[in-house]
C-alpha cells in the first residue's frame, strides 16, 4: 500500500460514506486496507476532515515538553 495524501483519503471516504459504508468495495476501489478505510470514516465522523490528517512524525511544542523529554 501507497502513502496517502489527505486527499486521497478524503475521496475514499466521502466514496464510502456515499455507497452506505461498503467498505469492502471500496478499499479494493482506492487500493487501501479494509482496516485503514474503516478507521478513516471512524475518524472522519467523529473529528471531520482535520481528523484524516497525517499527524506521524510531528514534534512536541517545547511548551508540552517535560523536564525528562528536553534534550540538553
Amino acid at each position: 500500500m501507497s502513502t496517502n495524501t489527505l486527499e486521497q483519503r478524503m475521496n475514499a471516504v466521502l466514496d464510502c460514506l456515499a455507497t452506505a459504508k461498503d467498505y469492502q468495495r471500496i478499499a479494493g476501489r482506492h487500493d487501501v486496507s479494509y482496516q485503514q478505510l474503516y478507521n478513516w470514516v471512524r475518524r472522519y465522523e467523529s473529528g471531520g476532515i482535520p481528523a484524516l490528517t497525517d499527524r506521524r512524525g510531528r514534534k512536541l511544542r517545547s511548551e508540552r515538553l517535560t523536564s525528562t523529554q528536553h534534550t540538553p
